[in-house]
């Protein structure tokens, strides 16, 4: 209940403090939790997930909207692509929608090596 009511009622989004307008990483973790929830029965309501897909689309780019920035009109990036696009699986997008083809061949582009450690991506 506290994740659903500090969620930013405009962006549909999460941030350090409740209500404030948020980044696709707070959403990944309040999404995570919420997901957590519903596999445990607690139903998400259909406004709370209106408002992350719609903060996830305006955060996003490419021709099929699977590129993904840290906030809105920020440079897109490998981990925050990886972060929208399990966002999008939890939220039920299927395996074949396009932006999950689009994501998934930008972060294949440029994968982890030992040598250039992302735990985060």
């Amino acid at each position: 209940d506290y994740t659903i009511r500090a969620q930013h009622p405009a962006s549909g989004s999460w941030r350090y403090q409740p209500l404030e307008s948020g980044d696709m990483s707070q959403l990944g973790w309040q999404l995570m939790a919420l997901k957590s929830a519903e596999l445990a029965g607690v139903p998400t309501p259909a406004a709370t997930r209106e408002g992350m897909v719609r903060f996830i689309k305006s955060a996003s780019s490419g021709q099929h909207g699977g590129i993904a920035a840290y906030r809105p009109n920020d440079r897109p990036s490998r981990t925050m692509t990886a972060e929208a696009l399990v966002c999008r699986q939890f939220l039920g997008m299927s395996r074949d929608n396009p932006a999950a083809g689009e994501a998934a061949t930008y972060l294949l582009g440029e994968l982890p090596t030992s040598e250039r450690i992302n735990l985060y991506y």
